[in-house]
């Protein structure tokens, strides 16, 4: 019986004093990761306006959010807008209305669509280019970058940024250009500052 009895207790022994056998022993490898969730709002708003001669201002809209890292990732838009204007504006997937008195209102794109439900019509004209500029020296590629005013069925007024690339020599370009709900057609010479034509039409 004694023999037995120490057989058993130097086998406890024996198993309290091997090492522990961790997950990491079998090949399994656990990970903890963190992700930031930022307070509300997880964006802010920044805007701009640039007086210019005549009845036109540069109007700069700046949109800076967080992703689930909380990191800033911000957009900016640059539009074209008569003077004391009260518009709503595309940024990233907000709807930015701004007053002539400076104050912001934020709302979701999608949220302004299921609003809005359809585009009546569009509108564009020389007054909205923001640009046109060769990519490159030589390049005979030139950015146009626009605006177009889109009136919804229920009157809503979005004011929609575009940046188009064309082929052209000196940036004197003219054609067609599909921008999905609608066409962009253009006549343009002398790197803009003679416009001959400048519309969009519904598809």
């Amino acid at each position: 019986m004694r023999k037995i009895i120490c057989f058993t207790l130097a086998a406890a022994l024996v198993l309290c004093l091997s090492p522990p056998v961790f997950a990491a022993d079998s090949g399994l490898n656990i990970q903890l990761s963190f992700r930031y969730t930022p307070a509300e709002p997880i964006y802010f708003v920044t805007t701009k306006t640039e007086n210019l001669p005549g009845d036109q201002n540069r109007l700069t809209v700046t949109v800076t959010e967080r992703d689930p890292d909380g990191l800033p990732i911000a957009t900016t838009e640059t539009f074209m807008i008569p003077n004391n204007a009260d518009r709503t504006y595309k940024v990233s997937d907000y709807c930015v209305n701004v007053d002539a008195t400076g104050n912001i209102g934020v709302r979701s794109y999608a949220d302004f669509l299921r609003t809005g439900i359809a585009v009546e019509s569009a509108e564009t004209d020389e007054s909205v280019i923001v640009g046109i500029v060769e990519t490159a020296k030589n390049s005979g590629v030139w950015a146009l970058s626009f605006s177009v005013a889109e009136t919804y069925r229920n009157s809503d007024l979005l004011i929609v940024p575009y940046a188009v690339k064309l082929n052209a020599n000196n940036a004197n370009v003219s054609g067609r250009y599909d921008l999905g709900e609608y066409t962009l057609v253009y006549d343009i010479k002398g790197n803009g500052s003679n416009i001959k034509e400048f519309k969009v039409v519904l598809n």
